[in-house]
């Protein structure tokens, strides 16, 4: 049944009998060629802050992501069980593959991530740890090098050459887009526990 065989049934089309995303036309009859909501969950589409408003013809990347991955087979021919278990990954879909509402998106900040670099260089950090504002800017950070040195940077504050960046941090799928990248999105007590372990 695939990976995602279990995950929740999308609200279907009472008149159709199936998913309002298998019926390309539909919008057409109705007269929504240009609906600015998801058809099926109506989430509102193209925000800024939520990659899972993307516009799939009509219909959220969640639902559309969901409908998807739940048909299973094989990943080199279903790419998005690949991108709805890298969504999982980073918290923006429930562990059964649910989407998460909007609101988890546009909440204001803290929020925190995490990213493995899979660097050569023994300059660069082998993990990065950031707590980030409404804006995405960094407040505070960690790098941890291979060799166990760690560094930290807050306010004016910079030790063993970590800094803040100075422009907003990309969306996770963004930064995965390089493949020497690892994001994930953590809580604030995982970032917590390593700043006291890193700082103090």
């Amino acid at each position: 049944m695939g990976r995602f065989a279990n995950l929740p049934p999308v609200q279907m089309n009472a008149d159709r009998k199936r998913p309002i995303a298998d019926i390309p036309s539909w919008r057409h009859e109705v007269g929504m060629v240009h609906q600015l909501q998801c058809l099926i969950c109506s989430r509102p589409l193209g925000v800024q802050c939520d990659p899972l408003s993307g516009d799939c013809g009509g219909d959220c990347w969640g639902c559309i992501g969901q409908i998807e991955g739940g048909m299973g087979g094989d990943p080199s021919e279903n790419i998005s069980i690949g991108f709805v278990a890298k969504e999982i990954g980073w918290g923006w879909r429930d562990i059964d593959g649910t989407p998460k509402p909007q609101s988890f998106f546009l909440q204001g900040g803290p929020h925190y991530i995490k990213v493995r670099w899979a660097s050569s260089s023994p300059d660069n950090p082998a993990v990065l740890w950031s707590e980030l504002d409404e804006h995405r800017k960094e407040i505070r950070k960690i790098e941890i090098w291979h060799d166990g040195r760690t560094g930290y940077a807050f306010e004016k504050i910079e030790v063993s050459g970590t800094r803040l960046g100075e422009c907003p941090v990309p969306q996770l799928d963004e930064i995965a887009a390089d493949p020497q990248f690892e994001p994930e999105a953590i809580t604030q007590a995982d970032f917590e526990a390593q700043w006291a372990a890193s700082v103090c």
